[in-house]
């Protein structure tokens, strides 16, 4: 009976160990940056229209070749300074554009970022989404 004892605090220690360095991993990542994932939408259609809601960057409806720009305010209530990145994915990832798309925000600073779609003139009818990725890096 006591071999097993042995054995199972050793197999213990050995997970403890195991759990603490991937705990370690974890939190080294975690301090190096993370992101914030924005759904976009966007209904290319022969009309225009707009819509207001806050819960996804909406760019309302646009014909072919029409454009709409959307502002987002990104502030750091981190305690150190962060570079911030913008990067578009998805359907719209090669019709949106971002000003500024790379910049530093200081400890309480907050910056406002002009999302600008334009929708190619080949484009056809329906609905388009995608996300606006906002990475945020320790300075």
């Amino acid at each position: 009976m006591a071999k097993k004892k042995v054995k199972s605090r050793k197999h213990r220690h050995w997970l403890f160990a195991v759990f603490f360095i991937l705990l370690l991993v974890g939190v080294a990542l975690l301090g190096r940056g993370w992101k914030q994932v924005i759904p976009m939408e966007l209904t290319v259609a022969d009309y225009a229209g707009i819509n207001v809601d806050t819960d996804k960057v909406y760019f309302g409806a646009l014909p072919p070749g029409g454009s709409s720009t959307r502002t987002l305010s990104v502030s750091n209530t981190y305690g150190r300074p962060l570079e911030v990145t913008l990067v578009a994915r998805g359907q719209l990832a090669g019709w949106v554009g971002y000003s500024p798309r790379v910049f530093l925000l200081e400890v309480g600073e907050s910056r406002q970022v002009n999302v600008t779609t334009v929708v190619p003139t080949n484009a056809k009818l329906g609905n388009y989404s995608g996300n606006t990725i906002i990475h945020f890096q320790r300075k």
